[in-house]
């Protein structure tokens, strides 16, 4: 099959794509969380903000292992907002209590195998407000 090759115009917008790490919490022994902030580009050079929330818990060697991966893309101009200014500012109060008490319940309730779809939208509703709360 031949190669498609298309020319692209020259964008006077700049966008420099980032994953960034603000937030390490460990609410249990046997968990850790992490909470990122990723910027990525799109073909237009348009900002396209994320939170990344990653649930390590514990092995039998006593190493820590990525039992869940949640990617949130702002889908607000609020959420975008927020998330950019946590880029810059780092995680406050409001966010770091939304996720321990929000999101990392259901991220660790999905990781011990529970598929209740309520889990889903309780991650998802929690990520969206710790967005907001980075205009705070």
């Amino acid at each position: 099959m031949p190669t498609k090759i298309t020319a692209v115009a020259e964008s006077k917008k700049k966008c420099s794509p980032f994953l960034l790490d603000v937030a390490v919490m460990n609410p249990e022994g046997d968990f850790k969380f992490a909470l990122a902030v990723e910027k990525q580009c799109s073909p237009d050079n348009d900002p396209i903000w994320k939170l990344v929330f990653d649930l390590d818990k514990k092995n039998s060697k006593d190493e820590f292992v990525r039992v869940v991966h949640v990617s949130f893309t702002a889908s607000t101009p609020e959420e975008a907002k927020g998330v950019q200014k946590t880029s810059v500012n780092g995680v406050n109060k409001k966010q770091a209590d939304t996720a321990l008490k929000k999101v990392h319940p259901a991220a660790k309730k999905i990781a011990a195998g529970d598929k209740n779809p309520k889990l889903a939208r309780t991650i998802n509703s929690g990520m969206s407000e710790i967005a907001v709360l980075g205009n705070t």
